[in-house]
């Protein structure tokens, strides 16, 4: 066999490295940089023409490379985006885990929850069933959380509540098996595939009327939103527990034109928890705050019955015995005796007060958890390929300027968050005497 040394030549020189690590490299090892196609091609041009087959496919090959070095960029770029976006993805991951993990048990109790405080009192079963009808109906609790329910006669007599309620009356003519207390009684669910499954059950989904008075009723109800209750524990304590949101300053948004799409990628940076801050009397500043908070997440995991067993409700307005023995001290209704022990400008001083320490307590917590700087850096790397972008296509200089504008208004309304109260409890926790 004759061996004809390339070395020396200029027309081989680009392709002696990539020849040299194939001839050296072990059986099985793979070559991660050359690409098959282009090792393909070396050895098709070598064994149909030693002499002059790599001559004539050199410029095929390094238009092969030239491709390759390209998507090996564009590699690099979803890299840098995967690690740019991580956190956001970890975040979602983490919710879509819980919620499709719970979705339906999940929705159904809080949907059911708020509905029995504000008056649908409906019975809902293990298996996901639901049944309102016109006596599960409290009017006392509908005034006091301001519930606006269906017509329940109209709602009823719907043409697609008429076929469910047809339905289930053949079913239970066939099967003997009873699902219904009356033709006043809607059967649903909130679960979509179970509607699916059984179709004389009525689907409580958008646009249903007992589904959005619900809602409806949870999202503008001051229900739930503050209270004042005693528990007792190992320790002494009297103060407020404020519950904060964070959220964008969307507003600055659309007073500048800019669609609220334009934050979504960048909302994990700032914080999405809820923050909770204990603000004590001045009698009661020298307990920890976690120690506090600690019990608060105790009582706040308990069931409802328990709950009822170790909580004193300070805003009793009847006279009963409970946990502080109120009515055998002092002859009053909790509310009355609350009223007494804080006086309205005591209680309005305090109020004040401990509302504007919560705050900043909140504040400092926001920039302690917040990332803004990874998020300016982030904004940054979009913004610089988008620009890079605008102008290898050619575009305007003044829609250039433009992107400039919207992403730095994007990372003030990351900057400029707003701090809304969620809730407001006084607490009074008690230590257990032996």
């Amino acid at each position: 066999m004759k061996t004809i040394d390339t070395c020396s030549q200029k027309l081989y020189s680009p392709l002696i490295p990539a020849v040299k690590a194939m001839c050296e490299a072990t059986l099985g090892e793979k070559l991660e940089i050359i690409m098959n196609e282009i090792n393909e091609s070396i050895i098709h041009a070598v064994t149909s023409d030693f002499r002059y087959g790599i001559s004539n496919a050199i410029n095929e090959i390094i238009e092969s490379s030239q491709r390759m070095e390209k998507e090996v960029r564009e590699e690099q770029h979803f890299d840098s985006a995967a690690f740019i976006y991580a956190t956001l993805n970890q975040e979602l991951k983490r919710l879509l885990h819980y919620y499709t993990s719970n979705e339906n048990e999940l929705f159904a109790n809080t949907m059911m929850g708020w509905a029995s405080l504000a008056g649908l009192k409906g019975q809902f079963n293990k298996n996901g069933v639901v049944r309102f009808n016109e006596n599960s109906f409290s009017i006392k609790s509908a005034e006091n959380s301001m519930l606006i329910p269906p017509n329940w006669m109209e709602y009823v007599n719907r043409t697609s509540n008429a076929f469910s309620r047809r339905v289930r009356e053949l079913y239970e003519e066939r099967t003997g098996n009873k699902t219904s207390t009356g033709s006043r009684e809607i059967v649903g669910t909130f679960n979509r595939e179970l509607s699916i499954e059984n179709d004389y059950l009525h689907f409580f989904a958008p646009g249903d009327e007992v589904f959005d008075c619900i809602v409806d009723n949870a999202m503008n109800s001051y229900k739930g939103t503050c209270t004042a209750f005693a528990l007792e524990a190992d320790f002494d304590w009297r103060g407020i527990v404020y519950t904060w949101n964070l959220y964008p300053n969307e507003q600055l948004l659309l007073e500048n034109g800019i669609p609220l799409t334009a934050i979504r990628q960048y909302k994990s940076y700032v914080s999405a928890d809820q923050v909770i801050t204990p603000i004590s009397t001045q009698k009661y500043e020298h307990v920890p705050t976690d120690k506090v908070l600690k019990i608060i997440d105790a009582v706040s995991r308990e069931s409802t019955s328990d709950i009822r067993r170790d909580v004193v409700h300070l805003g009793r307005r009847s006279v009963k015995t409970d946990g502080l023995h109120i009515k055998e001290r002092y002859g009053c209704s909790n509310v009355d005796w609350f009223r007494q022990a804080y006086p309205e400008d005591k209680w309005i001083n305090f109020v004040s007060a401990s509302m504007k320490a919560a705050k900043n307590q909140v504040k400092e917590k926001m920039k302690a958890s917040s990332n803004l700087k990874q998020a300016a850096a982030s904004i940054e790397q979009t913004l610089n390929a988008e620009v890079a972008q605008a102008k290898f296509f050619g575009v305007d200089a003044g829609e250039i300027e433009q992107k400039k504008q919207v992403y730095q208004t994007v990372l003030e309304a990351l900057r400029t968050t707003r701090v809304e109260l969620e809730a407001a409890a006084f607490v009074m926790v008690r230590k257990t005497h032996d």
